[in-house]
């Protein structure tokens, strides 16, 4: 029962704490629990209850008319700001990201081979400022 409350929680945390909102929350999770006690009565186990449950009621998006908070459901749903990607656009930025952290080892065993003065000439070809401190006391 606790599965119930917990996903509850998180179906209605990005929406505002209005009373409207309180009491469909309230509501939903009345039906939710009434459910859930039915399905145990009719003999399934914790886990099927909580599972037909949430699959029933897990939705907001299909209950949030019925619950008379459609207009908040919309407006928190038109406030996150996600940014949708293609396919194609995230398999480009991953190829990309893996090429630099390549080239990075790269330049970091380098660094190992070299020692200290090549991690300093690095440091200053990249536009970072070093302490003056030796590496080559390390």
């Amino acid at each position: 029962m606790d599965a119930i409350f917990s996903y509850l929680d998180n179906m209605f945390a990005h929406l505002p704490k209005t009373e409207e909102v309180k009491r469909a929350k309230s509501e939903l999770g009345q039906m939710m629990e009434d459910k859930y006690n039915q399905l145990r009565a009719e003999g399934r186990s914790d886990n099927e209850a909580v599972g037909q449950v949430i699959s029933e009621f897990g939705n907001l998006s299909e209950l949030a008319a019925e619950l008379g908070i459609s207009n908040q459901y919309q407006q928190a749903s038109s406030d996150d700001n996600f940014v949708t990607v293609s396919d194609a656009e995230a398999e480009s930025f991953i190829e990309k990201n893996q090429k630099v952290c390549q080239i990075h080892r790269w330049w970091y065993y380098l660094g190992l081979v070299w020692g200290g003065d090549f991690r300093y000439f690095l440091f200053r070809l990249c536009g970072r400022s070093v302490q003056s401190r030796s590496f080559a006391g390390r």
